[in-house]
C-alpha cells in the first residue's frame, strides 16, 4: 500500500520516518498489531506523535507501510552484490537465496507473525501473494543480471516456481513456533529438495 501522505524528502524528516518504521518492528514483536499504540511507537522511535501524523494518517497506515518495507527488504536482499555470489555457481546462488531469505525472516519474522496473527486468513493470503509477486519480479531481475534468457531457459521457469515455494516456506516458518535451530534443519532439507528438482 502506498503512503497516503508524502514521503519526506529532507534527510532529518526521512530519518524520523524510518525511525517510526523501525519502531514498528520492536512494538509488533512485543505487542502485536491490536495492542500496539501510537504512543508506544512514539516512545520507541523517539518521534513525537504530532510528527508521526505528518507522515502517516493513522496506525493502520504505519503498519501497512512497515509491512511493505519489510517485504521489499527481503526482495532487495536478492542480488549478486548483497549475496557475494559467483554468477556461474547456480548451487551457490540457490544456497545464498535461501540463506538470505531465512536470515531476513529470522530478523523480522516475529514482528511479521505478531502483525499477521491479528488478521483473518484472507489477509495473510494476500500478504503472501504480494510477497510472492515481489520476489518473482526480483528474481527475474536477478536472473537477467547473471545472464539467463528468461524466454528460453527452462531453469528460469523452474526458478520462478521455486521462488513461490520458498516464499510459502518462509511464511510458514515465520508463522510457526519453530526455533532457529529447527528452521536451519528445515532449510537444509528444503534446499536439498529444491536442488534435486532444479538440477
Amino acid at each position: 500500500m502506498k503512503n497516503e501522505k508524502r514521503m519526506p524528502k529532507q534527510q532529518r524528516a526521512r530519518a524520523k520516518y524510518e525511525a517510526v518504521l523501525d519502531a514498528c518492528t520492536v512494538v509488533l514483536k512485543e505487542k502485536g498489531f491490536q495492542e500496539a499504540t501510537l504512543l508506544e511507537i512514539s516512545l520507541e522511535s523517539d518521534v513525537a506523535i504530532a510528527s508521526i501524523y505528518q507522515y502517516f494518517s493513522n496506525k493502520n497506515e504505519i503498519f501497512d507501510v512497515w509491512l511493505d518495507r519489510a517485504i521489499n527488504e527481503i526482495a532487495t536482499g536478492i542480488s549478486l552484490d548483497s549475496l557475494s555470489i559467483d554468477s556461474t555457481d547456480l548451487d551457490g546462488i540457490l544456497d545464498g537465496l535461501l540463506s538470505a531469505g531465512l536470515q531476513l525472516s529470522d530478523e523480522i519474522g516475529p514482528s511479521i507473525k505478531n502483525f499477521l496473527n491479528d488478521f483473518p486468513q484472507n489477509v495473510v493470503t494476500k500478504v503472501t501473494e504480494s510477497t510472492e509477486e515481489k520476489m518473482v519480479n526480483r528474481v527475474e531481475d536477478f536472473l537477467r543480471e547473471i545472464g539467463f534468457d528468461e524466454n528460453s531457459s527452462d531453469l528460469v521457469i523452474k526458478t520462478k516456481f521455486i521462488v513461490r515455494l520458498i516464499v510459502r516456506y518462509l511464511m510458514q516458518s515465520v508463522m510457526s513456533d519453530n526455533d532457529s535451530e529447527k528452521l536451519t534443519e528445515l532449510h537444509a532439507e528444503f534446499s536439498s529438495l529444491i536442488k534435486s528438482y532444479l538440477f
